[in-house]
C-alpha cells in the first residue's frame, strides 16, 4: 500500500488470508500459524480502513487482536508476542477513534486501547530497556494518546503525552542516525508539538516546530519518491504549517503551503483512485482553497 495501490494490496492480502486460514486450521495449536493469521487480519484491516470499509476493517482488527491477545497470554515471557499485542492495541485505537486515520468515531474506546498498550509497553520497557522496537512503540503510543486527548479538548494531558513522545523519539533517532523511520517519528513528534501549541493560541511558537517537521518530511519524500505514505505525510505537513501561518496572520504564505499540498494529493489520488481517504482529503483541501472541484479520476 505504500506504493499507492490499495486495490493491489487488498488482493494480495486476501490471497494471504486464504493461505493463513488453511494453515491455522491444520495446525490450531501452532503459535507461528496463529501469528501469521493475526498479521494478515491486521494488514487487511489497515487497507480496508483506507478504502472506506470501516466496519469490515473493525472486524478484521478485532480478529487480529483476539489472536494476539491469546498468544500473549500463552507466552507471557515472549517479547515478540507481547510486543505484537501492544501494536495490535495501538492499531485498534487508531481505527476506533484517532482523527489522523480513518476511524469509527469512538475516541473513548481509542483511549482505552492506547492505555492498555501503554501498560504492556511500560512492562516490556522495564524488562527490556534497550530494545529498539519497544522504545519506538512507546514513543508512538504516547503520540497516539496525545492526538486523541487533543481532539477531546484535554490540552494539558495532550501536551504532556507529546513531550514524552518527542523525548523518546529524539533519543532513538540519535541512536539510529541512518534510520528514515526514526527520522519520520521525530518529524511526527515535532508536528504534534506544533499542533498543541497552535490549539493553545501560540501560533508563532508552533511555526518553528512545524517548519522543522516539514523539512524532515520533505527530505524523506525526496529520498524515496515511490513511497506514497511519505508523500502523503509531506502533504499533511504543508497543511499543518498553513494553519499556523493563517493563525500568525500570513495568509499568502498559508495559501502557498495549501497549494503545495494539493499538488501532492492530486498526484496520489490519481495514482490510487480506490483510496477513499485520499479522495476525501483532496476534496476537503479543494473546498478549503475555495477552488473549483478537482477533476475526477
Amino acid at each position: 500500500s505504500n506504493l499507492g495501490d490499495t486495490q493491489g494490496a487488498l488482493e494480495s492480502y486476501r490471497k494471504a488470508l486464504a493461505l493463513a486460514e488453511d494453515v491455522h486450521r491444520r495446525l490450531p495449536g501452532d503459535a507461528d500459524a496463529a501469528r501469521s493469521l493475526a498479521v494478515v487480519h491486521e494488514k487487511l484491516a489497515d487497507v480496508l480502513a483506507w478504502t472506506g470499509e470501516l466496519p469490515a476493517a473493525g472486524e478484521r482488527a478485532e480478529q487480529a487482536l483476539a489472536l494476539f491477545r491469546d498468544l500473549a497470554a500463552r507466552h507471557p515471557e515472549d517479547l515478540r508476542h507481547q510486543l505484537s499485542l501492544a501494536i495490535s492495541l495501538v492499531k485498534a485505537g487508531d481505527l476506533k477513534g484517532n482523527p489522523s486515520f480513518p476511524n469509527l468515531g469512538q475516541p473513548r474506546e481509542a483511549l482505552e486501547s492506547y492505555r492498555y498498550a501503554e501498560a504492556v509497553l511500560d512492562h516490556l520497557a522495564a524488562a527490556h530497556p534497550d530494545d529498539l522496537a519497544v522504545r519506538r512503540y512507546r514513543g508512538l503510543t504516547q503520540e497516539r494518546l496525545g492526538t486523541v486527548l487533543l481532539a477531546t479538548g484535554d490540552l494539558d494531558a495532550a501536551a504532556a503525552a507529546f513531550r514524552e513522545s518527542h523525548a523518546i523519539r529524539r533519543a532513538l533517532a540519535t541512536d539510529l542516525p541512518g534510520s528514515s523511520e526514526a527520522q519520520r517519528d521525530v518529524a511526527v513528534a515535532l508536528e504534534k508539538l506544533g499542533d498543541v501549541r497552535l490549539q493553545g493560541g501560540e501560533a508563532r511558537q508552533a511555526l518553528a516546530e512545524l517548519r522543522r517537521a516539514l523539512e524532515i518530511f520533505r527530505a524523506l519524500a525526496e529520498a524515496d519518491p515511490q513511497n506514497a505514505s511519505a508523500r502523503r505525510s509531506l502533504a499533511i505537513s504543508h497543511q499543518k504549517l498553513a494553519r499556523a501561518l493563517e493563525a500568525a496572520a500570513q495568509p499568502e504564505a498559508a495559501e502557498g503551503e495549501l497549494r503545495s499540498s494539493r499538488q501532492i494529493l492530486e498526484e496520489l489520488a490519481a495514482a490510487d483512485p480506490h483510496n477513499a481517504q485520499l479522495q476525501q482529503e483532496l476534496a476537503a483541501l479543494v473546498e478549503r482553497l475555495g477552488d473549483a472541484p478537482a477533476p475526477a479520476g
